[in-house]
């Protein structure tokens, strides 16, 4: 999509923003109906419609946007000081329970709205509840900390409680259509636009109202919606555990948009609450029914035991109910009961706590005990975590690229229990000008990382890849890992004056018939790494090309083109049998030393 391609869609975005939001709107009903007009007239608009309320619009050549129904002003209930009364008793009797077995995840994307922050407390006391009832608050996200990253970080979750603007994410009729709830990461459309997600309506534009009217004008702001598709596609390999997923966005129960919930099935939510409109008080329902389910009672009975005014709201306005939904029937009974269990044991053998490593390349060994179930282990070095494979009696043998300086390598188990244990060790030798990392989230296929030489003093035929791990113009990749998960790395501690660019290359399933999602970081000149995703290489021979990297100045211009393998034309050469490869050793003076590694680790 060309730079005028984006500016149009921009203009076109703040035309209709000005139709709904602006100082001469009207009634929503009119307002939206202008609005919808006014979309559907500009050339660069596909189509438009008002779907429960919300304008979805969608652009010609790129993916649809929404401006969701404004939620309801929040509405705490009459009885709240009868609730917080209950959340003290509960706290008050739980305090003595030990610590369980389950992980929750609590989202509250509308955390930094002005005109949203009485749920911040209702979160606060959820939390609360949660923790003194044996849960593990694994992740709290407020505002902008819940980003699409960190909605990637939920596996394994017994329950998560989401709360956003939601709307229907694609047109135009029929059940089961897509829904997307608002994260609190800012939609961008200067840089870095997800095209593959938006394309494939993983991800939406959604543009809210953002505070209180300013001069008569309704302020607004873009966030990225995600869609059910967005949670299959993350979670294909690494699902929720018997989850209850709480989602208090408006109309997330709607059977029209049944989409969502039902993609959440797939990947391990057993029971889901929603509501089927407009609302405002749905994380007041959500807040009673944990304080109830704390209690030791199911959802039915917490559903059972309600007050009235929980489980529905009328739109003054319209007169259209929205009403709390649970289901399906046959998870009614979930609990948050569980087993205490004590954390599993966790020992990192090498390296060792302070430890002096000259080579960039590090060993990580080590157990855990007892050995969790497959997906259940990480690895972090500085942050950047990667799945940790473990052999039946819960070894783990894994390379590592460490950065110059202090480095902290976390491993982290998520059952029975979350627990973590890390090492902090120093690296002695000259820092990279260029330090990027692949990692992908599935087993046994072949993801490979290629630098290319673009311009400049470096042969532009010299590929750093596989078969030419060493380049004489600087760069060198450290392991070619064959079998699934990665991390490879690709560094340089200095290249000609030039550009440099870095693409990924699916190159064989080896059986796998899960296409990877795949991440690469990417730092230059010592600087913060930039992390770019692929939620799918589809096919054997497909390229993603991901950034340009311009020295001696560092810049990175990002790229996100993704190229079939039809398109390619690029020859890769056959490698050799994978009973067994032979990596070469590097020489002393680059500090890394490669040895033999086989399939299966």
């Amino acid at each position: 999509m060309t730079t005028a391609e984006l500016q149009l869609i921009t203009d076109t975005q703040d035309g209709i923003g000005k139709q709904l939001f602006g100082e001469e709107s009207t009634a929503r009903e009119t307002s939206i109906e202008s609005a919808r007009e006014w979309a559907v007239s500009q050339q660069n608009v596909e189509g438009a419609e008002v779907l429960g309320g919300a304008l979805v619009v969608k652009y010609r050549g790129a993916g649809f946007h929404v401006w969701p129904n404004p939620e309801p002003a929040d509405a705490p209930p009459a009885d709240l000081v009868d609730l917080e009364a209950l959340t003290r008793r509960v706290l008050a009797r739980q305090s003595r329970v030990a610590v369980g077995t389950r992980r929750a995840a609590l989202i509250n994307a509308l955390a930094e709205d002005p005109d949203r922050q009485l749920r911040l407390p209702v979160f606060d006391d959820m939390e609360r509840i949660l923790k003194a009832a044996g849960f593990n608050v694994v992740l709290r996200l407020d505002g902008a900390a819940a980003t699409r990253d960190a909605l990637r970080q939920l596996g394994d979750c017994g329950l998560v409680v989401q709360s956003g603007h939601g709307g229907p994410s694609e047109g135009w009729t029929g059940a089961g259509r897509p829904f997307a709830v608002q994260t609190g990461e800012r939609w961008d459309w200067e840089t870095g636009l997800p095209f593959a997600d938006w394309f494939a309506n993983r991800v939406v534009p959604m543009t809210v109202p953002w505070g209180p009217k300013v001069n008569g004008e309704q302020p607004t702001r873009t966030f990225y919606g995600v869609t059910g598709r967005f949670w299959s596609n993350e979670y294909r390999g690494h699902q929720f555990t018997r989850a209850l997923f709480m989602n208090c966005a408006c109309s997330g129960a709607a059977e029209a948009y049944s989409g969502y919930r039902e993609e959440l099935e797939e990947i391990g939510v057993v029971e889901y609450t929603g509501w089927t409109g407009e609302q405002g008080k749905a994380v007041y329902t959500a807040w009673r029914l944990l304080a109830t389910m704390a209690d030791g009672k199911s959802l039915q009975r917490a559903v059972d035991e309600l007050p009235d005014w929980y489980k529905s709201q009328t739109d003054p306005d319209s007169n259209q109910v929205a009403s709390f939904w649970y289901g399906p029937e046959e998870y009614h009974t979930i609990t948050l009961g569980g087993v205490a269990q004590p954390a599993p044991d966790i020992v990192i053998t090498s390296p060792l706590p302070g430890e002096v490593v000259t080579d960039r390349r590090c060993m990580v060994e080590g157990m855990v005990s007892p050995t969790p179930r497959t997906g259940q282990c990480t690895l972090a070095v500085n942050g950047q975590s990667t799945h940790l494979p473990l052999d039946t009696n819960g070894f783990f043998s894994q390379p590592v690229g460490l950065h110059a300086g202090i480095n902290t390598i976390r491993v982290t188990t998520f059952a029975p229990v979350a627990h973590s244990a890390s090492v902090s060790v120093d690296a002695e030798f000259t820092p990279d000008i260029l330090f990027t990392t692949l990692w992908w989230n599935t087993d046994h296929n072949d993801v490979d990382l290629h630098l290319i030489p673009v311009s400049g003093g470096a042969d532009a035929s010299e590929d750093c890849y596989w078969n030419h791990m060493r380049t004489s113009w600087g760069a060198t990749l450290d392991v070619d890992d064959i079998d699934g998960f990665g991390p490879e790395h690709t560094t340089a501690r200095s290249v000609p004056p030039g550009e440099y660019q870095l693409s990924v290359h699916y190159y064989d399933t080896h059986g796998q018939t899960e296409p990877p999602a795949v991440n690469v970081a990417v730092s230059t000149n010592g600087g913060q790494a930039v992390i770019y995703s692929l939620p799918a290489l589809h096919a054997v021979g497909d390229w993603w090309r991901v950034c340009n990297m311009r020295y001696p100045e560092g810049t990175i211009t990002p790229l996100n083109a993704y190229v079939p393998a039809s398109l390619a034309r690029v020859f890769v050469p056959a490698k050799p049998p994978l009973a067994l490869i032979i990596f070469p050793t590097l020489p002393t003076a680059h500090s890394d030393v490669v040895g033999r590694r086989t399939v299966g680790r």
